[in-house]
Formats: structure tokens, C-alpha cells, sequence
């Protein structure tokens, strides 16, 4: 079963575009990483800096390695550097309801 992982922070006002930028750098290697099946970034209308990400991954276990590695390049930190607290990240089952 897939796992999806909702991922949500706040970026310090003055770094918003910084934090995009990174972002966007970063995404062709998350794209391609094992287990990796999808990602969509959403910045809240009505406070910019405020992010959800939405993601896919085959199983938790894939994206507990993709943090790990990305952890290990220095990214998380970079990331952590431009947000107001850290990122809260969930992990979730769909329901076949």
C-alpha cells in the first residue's frame, strides 16, 4: 500500500522566494528518487510562506531513506534554516472507505 506524507511549514517572510528556489533545484533529484511516486507544493492564498507538501511514495520505509539522504546532503538543514519552526510531517493510509 501506498503511504502519502503530508509535509507542512511556515518560511520566514523574507526568505519565501530563497526557499521556492531550492525547492525547485531539489525536485528533479526527488523525482527520481526510489519509492518516489509523486509530489504536488501548496502555498496558502491567504498566507504566502505558509506550504503543504502532498506526496506519494510507494511505501514509508522509500521516503524515511529519501530523508535520510537528503539529511545527509546538508538539505534538511538548508530547508530548516529558511522556515520559521520545523517542518511537521504526517504519514498517511488512504482509507478504502
Amino acid at each position: 500500500m501506498t503511504a502519502t506524507v503530508l509535509l507542512s511549514g511556515v518560511a520566514q517572510p523574507d526568505k519565501i522566494d530563497e526557499l521556492k528556489a531550492l525547492l525547485e533545484r531539489c525536485l528533479v533529484e526527488t523525482r527520481a528518487y526510489p519509492g518516489f511516486i509523486s509530489i504536488n507544493i501548496y502555498e496558502d492564498i491567504e498566507s504566502p510562506g505558509s506550504f503543504v507538501f502532498y506526496e506519494k511514495w510507494e511505501t514509508i520505509k522509500a521516503y524515511e531513506a529519501y530523508l535520510t539522504w537528503r539529511t545527509s546532503q546538508g538539505i534538511m538543514e538548508k530547508i530548516g534554516n529558511l522556515l520559521t519552526s520545523p517542518p511537521d510531517i504526517r504519514y498517511y493510509n488512504l482509507l478504502d472507505i
